[in-house]
């Protein structure tokens, strides 16, 4: 009569570091995989265009937009440049003066930071917060730390003008 008897086994190191390794390969492979994908789609075909167009419907490199093409991109983006220093000036003014509806008019109701500061009670206290912050970098400008006050300052160090 024949035993059979199953025996379960634990996973040992080696079997560990082998799927370990395993896995890396694989991830190794996909982000090759990938690249080259991305690569095929930016070289020319035979009629000389790309044969997947990338962001903003330009091609990979850039270099195949017509003049007329950058002038309207580059009209574009001072026009959006000018939007955001108009709606910053906006923002300023309306922390400056302490008013709550202007600021939210100025970063938009769909922006995060009007899902954070929800009340003019909530506005109140970030008013505060980077009057302090204002008054902090001053402080340090006047010692002669600008902008090198460690990692922990702001987020990294900064130049402060």
């Amino acid at each position: 009569m024949e035993n059979n008897k199953i025996v379960e086994t634990k996973p040992t190191r080696k079997s560990a570091a082998l799927t370990k390794g395993l896995l890396v390969l694989a991830g190794a492979a996909l982000l090759v995989g990938g690249a080259v994908a991305a690569r095929a789609e930016s070289v020319p075909a035979a009629g000389g265009q790309p044969f997947h167009k990338g962001f903003f419907g330009r091609s990979g490199s850039g270099q195949a937009l017509s003049d007329e093409q950058r002038a309207e991109m580059k009209t574009t983006m001072e026009a959006r440049r000018a939007e955001m220093e108009t709606r910053q000036a906006a923002v300023k003014d309306a922390m400056d003066k302490g008013d709550y509806q202007a600021w939210l008019n100025a970063v938009g109701t769909d922006s995060p930071m009007a899902a954070k500061i929800k009340d003019a009670a909530s506005f109140t206290k970030l008013v505060q917060a980077h009057n302090l912050r204002m008054q902090a970098d001053n402080i340090f400008k006047e010692l002669g730390i600008d902008g090198q006050a460690g990692p922990h300052f702001r987020g990294g160090p900064k130049t402060i003008n």
